[in-house]
């Protein structure tokens, strides 16, 4: 049999860039859309239709997420662009911004508070929403590529390939693990044994860990310990 075709119900354009990032509003009827145009565009599920376009990044835009309470929207810039940039989700002006030390990856917010986890090449920071207080520096000097906060407390985050999780009150380090590549069987180890995480994400329970390596291969952990629960190869 030839190629099967792939039917779109539906094409959203707008980007002239690559998209970086794409984030659901927390109830679902809003998108968020983060461009190496250097914008945030803003989309109305139901319809399709694009509602805003947030400027003011000079450079990349490598990450755009809502606040928890969906009143806020932050945006992280990347490459030359060092700033995180904060909006507000009614108006969609944008209330104020800060520099970071070098370009950032991907953010993240708590369920509850008012504190920004920042990765970037810089490594792992959080900030006060409000005042752009640093925080906590959680790593430094060593790249990370991705964080998020438990459900339960704690920050999650992909630092030189190994993940981690920190503890959110004091920023201590609790685990860190490297990924192992297994065969199917999980007894044999395979080359080049050792993967490099560069996303994840966790399960809205936050009982599961779900993570992609550099080899292709899809990672189940649990957030407990940083073991293994299941992998398959994935790409």
């Amino acid at each position: 049999d030839g190629p099967q075709s792939v039917s779109y119900p539906r094409i959203w354009e707008g980007h002239s860039e690559p998209i970086t990032q794409l984030t659901l509003s927390p109830d679902g009827r809003g998108l968020l859309s983060a461009s190496k145009d250097g914008t945030i565009r803003v989309w109305d599920v139901a319809s399709g239709r694009q509602v805003a376009m947030l400027e003011g990044h000079t450079h990349w835009v490598n990450g755009a997420i809502f606040s928890s309470d969906a009143q806020l929207i932050l945006s992280v810039g990347g490459h030359r662009d060092t700033t995180l940039r904060i909006w507000d989700a009614e108006t969609w002006e944008e209330k104020r911004h800060w520099k970071l030390p070098e370009q950032g990856f991907r953010i993240a917010v708590p369920r509850h508070g008012m504190d920004v986890a920042v990765a970037g090449q810089f490594g792992l920071q959080v900030y006060d929403l409000k005042t752009g207080e640093l925080k906590q520096t959680l790593e430094e000097n060593r790249p990370c590529f991705s964080v998020a906060y438990l459900p339960r407390g704690g920050i999650v985050a992909s630092v030189d390939g190994r993940i981690h999780l920190f503890n959110e009150r004091d920023g201590k380090p609790i685990w860190s693990k490297e990924v192992l590549i297994r065969d199917s069987d999980k007894e044999a180890l395979k080359p080049p044994y050792v993967d490099s995480v560069i996303r994840f994400d966790i399960s809205p329970d936050g009982r599961t860990i779900a993570a992609i390596g550099n080899q292709g291969i899809v990672y189940l952990l649990s957030p407990d310990n940083g073991d293994i629960l299941k992998q398959w190869q994935a790409h």
